[in-house]
């Protein structure tokens, strides 16, 4: 596998429906384009921290499934309060500032307590021949893997912010908070079942 292959898959992942996708878009939804963006930036920074662990070869979590299950149930936990906060929320627009010193923390713990995205980036990391595994080679994979998921997120960011579709983000704004906690719910509910 090379570093293109590598990037099409981190993108297909980042773009793949789930606990990351639906943060990101409650904020854009429920706050502003900053709000979204720190979300993002939240979760670009815990995505390098599952990759960091990757490459040095910590392969705890594969060998041990006690760690795994405790990992996964509490991230189950958290995507499932989110959901609960999210379907409490009235309909009247928050805090901007408020919005901004959750955005960060909320994205960084919705992936870094994903176990399956630390399985995707393990699953990723086995496919590359041995030969291949040089500290330089991990050191550009993980750079190009953080990139492109940041990448993604923000154009994700801007693009649900975009001017032309704020009026109707607005109007929907407490329809589209309820779907997005009923979404986070059955994504945590799903993740302890599948």
């Amino acid at each position: 596998m090379d570093l293109f292959s590598i990037s099409l898959l981190s993108l297909m992942g980042a773009m793949s429906p789930g606990p990351d996708f639906a943060i990101v878009t409650r904020f854009a939804v429920t706050g502003c384009r900053k709000s979204a963006l720190f979300a993002s930036s939240g979760i670009g920074i815990a995505v390098l921290i599952h990759l960091t662990y990757c490459c040095f070869g910590i392969s705890l979590l594969q060998e041990n499934t006690a760690i795994f299950k405790g990992i996964q149930i509490l991230g189950s936990g958290y995507l499932f309060y989110l959901g609960i906060k999210l379907l409490l929320t009235s309909s009247k627009k928050s805090s901007q500032d408020d919005l901004k010193k959750n955005a960060f923390r909320s994205g960084f713990f919705t992936n870094m307590l994903n176990p399956k995205a630390c399985l995707f980036f393990l699953s990723v990391f086995s496919q590359i021949p041995a030969k291949n595994l040089s500290s330089s080679f991990m050191f550009f994979a993980t750079m190009i893997i953080v990139t492109v998921t940041l990448l993604w997120f923000c154009f994700l960011s801007v693009l649900i912010t975009y001017n032309a579709f704020i009026p109707y983000f607005t109007k929907f704004q407490g329809v589209l908070t309820k779907v997005m906690g009923a979404v986070l719910i059955t994504l945590s509910i799903s993740s302890l079942i599948f």
